[in-house]
């Protein structure tokens, strides 16, 4: 099974393998290039005595014969969101201009992701406010209780992003 990196907890101090193995900060190329916040780069992985692999890591690439690593960081003012990793045969040499190149890659696409996400938050806000303006609408326009609760009722997962159930209690203070 290929190896993948999931963080866990709010920081990023560890990762996990699909197989569960858990990596300590700093383990692995693409970790390196994280906590340092730069590209990093090797053309023999296995045998660069500065990157750590536990044993999955480590057989996985023996197996792919693809020792030969860059990481970048993705980097949106000069904070990494994400990592971008290349590899290729063992005993690869990669250039400056190559990790230059390959940073510059990386910096758009670190661009183009913060841009997808405002632009996600953007319309959520958006959908919000329409959802408040129907909300509002409902209530200064009719005095029909049923017909206001089901507008309110039908808009309010706008603002509750997860499944959920909903009740409505009306306290009655003629019957108590």
């Amino acid at each position: 099974e290929e190896p993948y990196y999931e963080a866990i907890g709010d920081e990023i101090d560890l990762f996990r393998t699909e197989t569960g193995a858990v990596i300590p900060a700093g383990a692995g190329l693409a970790a390196r290039a994280f906590t340092a916040g730069k590209a990093v780069w090797s053309a023999d992985t296995l045998n660069d005595p500065r990157i750590e692999f536990n044993p999955v890591m480590r057989e996985y690439i023996a197996r792919s014969g693809n020792g030969s690593m860059m990481a970048v960081p993705l980097r949106v003012h000069e904070d990494a969101i994400g990592m971008l990793t290349l590899t290729d045969r063992t005993g690869r040499v990669y250039s400056q201009s190559e990790v230059d190149l390959v940073q510059a890659f990386a910096d758009q696409v670190a661009l183009a992701l913060q841009n997808a996400q405002l632009y996600e938050q953007s319309e959520s806000q958006l959908r919000r406010m329409e959802a408040l303006r129907e909300i509002e609408k409902a209530i200064t326009s009719t005095l029909d209780l049923p017909s206001v609760l089901r507008v309110l009722l039908e808009r309010i997962d706008v603002f509750l992003p997860f499944s959920a159930g909903t009740t409505t209690r009306l306290f009655d203070p003629a019957t108590g």
